[in-house]
């Protein structure tokens, strides 16, 4: 997965893409391979649904994941930072920088990914926010040992 500096994204998504590509990461589980044009192409259909603003919140994730193949919906919800996910769930933890005031998100466990590398928000920061994602299609669980795709 290519990282949210790369030059070739839109603008918006290297500034404040941090969760729309923590999203498309889950969509290599559907064995999606990202490109830096296909992840524009992704950010302009989305905006063009309205499942995610120009400045890439996510508006619907629901319809957002549906979008990338995965069927996950229903089962898409917060918990306090203290939640231990269950094995068939994936974390999006959001970080919070008081020295910045940033906020930056990423995948959390069972496989730690961000999309800026090593963040400093993650890095000085304090975890802040768990969305919890549930796999509901049974084939993604079983697919998923470990963070890695089998």
């Amino acid at each position: 997965m290519i990282l949210q500096e790369d030059p070739k994204l839109f603008p918006q998504i290297q500034k404040e893409g941090c969760l729309f590509l923590s999203y498309l990461k889950l969509a290599e589980l559907n064995s999606i391979e990202w490109t830096p044009e296909l992840v524009n192409l992704a950010y302009i259909a989305a905006v063009d649904q309205g499942w995610i603003e120009a400045n890439c919140r996510i508006l619907n994730p629901d319809k957002m994941l549906s979008f990338l193949g995965l069927n996950l919906s229903g089962w898409i919800r917060h918990e306090p930072v203290s939640y231990h996910r269950r094995v068939d769930e994936i974390e999006i933890e959001e970080w919070h920088n008081p020295r910045t005031d940033l906020n930056h998100s990423i995948l959390g466990s069972p496989f730690r990914w961000d999309p800026l590398g090593n963040s400093i928000t993650v890095a000085q920061g304090k975890l802040v926010r768990k969305t919890i994602v549930r796999f509901t299609d049974k084939r993604f669980a079983m697919n998923y040992k470990g963070g890695v795709v089998v």
